[in-house]
Parts: C-alpha cells; structure tokens; sequence
C-alpha cells in the first residue's frame, strides 16, 4: 500500500484537498487493493486445459475442446487454461460464484503460462452490433481474463453485465483489438454495478467507438491502470454521469480516429449529464495526447487529480504539458 501510495498519490498533493475528496479517493485505493490482493488458492481447485485441436490437451486433464465447454465446468476457485491456438467463440460467463464472498473462489480464465505471447486468440464469430460481444461476463463474481488476444467481434470484446450483476472481475494482460465497428463499441463495455472492476496491463486498441466505456448512469468502482488504449474510434475512455473510476498510468493516445464528433473523439470524455461530479473520477499520472478532438473533455478534473500529462497542460487541475507527445512515434 506504501510503496502504491508513493507511486501514485503523493501525500503533498492529497493534503491540500477537501477532507471528503480525500475520504472518497482513499476509500478508492482500499478498494484497488482489495482487488490487487494475492488470492489463495481454494481447497480442491481444479485446472481445466483448453485445445481446440488436441483432445488430450497434450497429455493434461481434464481437458475441454472449446473455452465455453471449460468455462461451464469451472467451479470456485478453478482455474482455464487455454492453451495455444485460435479460437472462433462466443464465451458466456453466467452465474459464476453467485454466492462468493472471498477471494479464494475466483475463477481465472488465461492463456497456458507456457504458450508464447499472443498465441491464444479469441475470434468472435458474431458479426452484427447487438449480441456480438467476444466474452460476456453476467451475474458472476470473481472472475478473471488474462492473457489473451481478443478481435474480430462485431460488438465488444468484453462485456459486462450490469444491474449489479458482477463484482471484483478482473481484465488483466489481454490485447483487445479490432472489434466493433462505426456503430458500434468494440473494446470493453461495462454496465451499471459492476462494483470493484479491475483493468490493468491490458492493449485495448483500434476498435470501433469507445476503448472503453459505461453504458449506464452510474455504478463502479471500476480501476484502471497501466493500460495502452490507442486508436480507438471514439473516445479512450467514455465515462457516463456518476460511474466511479480510478484511472491510473495509462497511456490513452491517438483516439477519435472516426469522423464526426457525436458521442466525443477525446482521450477522456465525461457524459454531459447532471450529477456527473469530477470526484467521481480520480485521475493520476495518465498519458493522455493525441487524441482528435481533445485529450480531456467534461467534468473530469478537480483537486485530487494529478500527475496527468498532455502535449499543452491547459486542460486544468492536476495536468501538466510533455510537449510532443501527441506524436504517437515518440510515444512508443
């Protein structure tokens, strides 16, 4: 928590903020590291092998021939592992852990340690807008993504559900890219509740619409941290009224490649909404240049945000100016 503390939020910078504002931002990083947390592994647990070519998963057991045969098999605490090769799914995520209450029951869905990086891929095979999602999380706890390379949906790569349905799923090291189109988003949906979402070290780039977006008037908290989100259609990131987020060191570039300019073509945009507070938002030490028609847009900034970077710094408080780096060769 320290060593996060110091990293992130410097204790100079927090103690010129309002008492509340400090409240609420540390009650976001106990929630963070809630999240964060090394999980034991549940007594009984059992790894699942994935091959879609290889009925014997190369001699390990059990073994499914598809990730949703897996997926339907898995119990608390069990672990997927998907090994090499290219799979043209639509994975369901239903009713997992309905009842869990503790980290020991998660179940984590992830490319085969040993296989090369990147050489898991999830097609969708869907290609209309509405039900074309890659994975779709729904009424599930504890659940975990990682790993994987996730394209050609015609909907989001990942969805999650909302009306409260999911709490603490993590999105970790995956490469979303490619899904959706011009009406449609492609990267990462989240619907209302979805409470303690974690998205970190993940690639969410060149997808239709928005990297990431909240599709409901509220819910979270939703964490997001260390990712790249490039060259989406629309926004990096598209916050709706009072979802609640951390967006901590991203790099959000190059976005609002579509033309127009409905719904935003911003690095960071905020729904233009009553109620949409920017204390709900806590924004630290973010990449956030290149983007078509403006790095942050709507209520967004206050006090507690700092360290943020763009290629002016006018944008407000806690942004500051790394002159060109709206040149995406010199970012990366």
């Amino acid at each position: 928590l320290d060593r996060w503390h110091m990293r992130c939020l410097p204790a100079t910078a927090m103690a010129s903020t309002p008492r509340a504002r400090d409240l609420l931002l540390g009650l976001i990083l106990v929630s963070a590291f809630s999240a964060l947390a090394c999980a034991p592994v549940a007594e009984g647990a059992t790894i699942r092998h994935v091959n879609r070519t290889d009925a014997s998963c190369g001699g390990r057991s059990p073994c499914y021939g598809s990730i949703q045969a897996a997926v339907n098999a898995a119990q608390a605490g069990d672990t997927i592992q998907i090994q090499a090769g290219a799979y043209v799914e639509q994975v369901s995520i239903s009713g997992k852990n309905q009842s869990a209450k503790t980290e020991a029951s998660r179940i984590v869905i992830q490319a085969d340690p040993t296989a090369p990086v990147g050489s898991v891929v999830l097609h969708g095979p869907v290609q209309q807008c509405a039900q074309g999602h890659a994975i779709r999380i729904q009424q599930s706890r504890f659940v975990t993504i990682r790993g994987l390379t996730i394209t050609g949906a015609g909907g989001a790569g990942v969805a999650l559900g909302g009306s409260g349905q999911n709490l603490a799923v993590r999105l970790e090291r995956n490469r979303i890219a490619g899904n959706g189109g011009p009406g449609c988003d492609g990267g990462v949906t989240i619907a209302g509740g979805n409470v303690g979402t974690l998205i970190v070290n993940n690639v969410i780039v060149g997808n239709g619409r928005n990297g990431i977006v909240t599709t409901d008037p509220d819910g979270g908290l939703h964490v997001v941290a260390q990712n790249t989100i490039h060259g989406n259609g629309w926004n990096g990131v598209s916050v709706s009224r009072t979802h609640a987020l951390l967006l901590v060191n991203n790099a959000i570039t190059g976005n609002g490649l579509q033309s127009g300019s409905t719904g935003g073509r911003a690095g960071l945009w905020r729904e233009p909404a009553a109620g949409a507070l920017p204390v709900a938002i806590a924004l630290r030490n973010n990449l956030v240049c290149g983007n078509r028609l403006g790095e942050i847009a709507g209520a967004v900034l206050d006090a507690p945000d700092g360290g943020n970077l763009t290629p002016t710094g006018a944008e407000g408080a806690g942004v500051g100016s790394s002159f060109g780096c709206d040149d995406a060769v010199s970012v990366y």
